[in-house]
């Protein structure tokens, strides 16, 4: 399969997005600036992964947190992980990236598409799944992820 100059220009495009999105949410993660915690940028344009993560001890646990995890792949741009407050396919769709162009891939395949997305840019259920009784069980994360109780 060959590549055309127009879909080469699309992900030279995904790629500085992405790249000044998560130096972005880095920017803010690094506000205040902390001694125990370390943000990470690690951008692989070999294979197209863009990871932002925090590692560090607070008080006396330790912190192994991937905050955001994108990746292009078949053109599109595969969010794997998104912990950045308003999100980043928000931010994406803002900078004019089609929501078409975005795979939400933490969500269910069924919940993947971004057709339904609220004010804020959350992606809602879609109509046929919102019928369907699914049972998630509460997630304890305990006070790991409680960074207000320092130790």
């Amino acid at each position: 399969m060959t590549v055309t100059s127009i879909e080469m220009d699309k992900l030279v495009d995904y790629r500085n997005l992405i790249k000044r999105s998560l130096s972005k949410y880095a920017e803010l993660a690094n506000r205040p600036p902390t001694d125990s915690l370390e943000t990470h940028i690690i951008f692989d344009e070999e294979r197209d992964r863009y990871l932002l993560l925090r590692t560090g001890w607070w008080g006396k646990k330790r912190i192994r947190s991937v905050v955001v995890y994108a990746r292009l792949y078949e053109g599109k741009i595969w969010i794997e992980e998104d912990w950045a407050e308003d999100g980043v396919a928000t931010e994406l769709m803002a900078a004019g990236v089609p929501k078409d162009d975005i795979v939400l891939a933490f969500r269910h395949p069924e919940m993947q598409p971004l057709e339904a997305l609220d004010a804020a840019g959350y992606a809602r259920i879609p109509a046929q799944l919102e019928e369907t009784e699914v049972w998630l069980p509460e997630q304890d994360w305990g006070d790991e992820w409680d960074v207000g109780k320092a130790g």
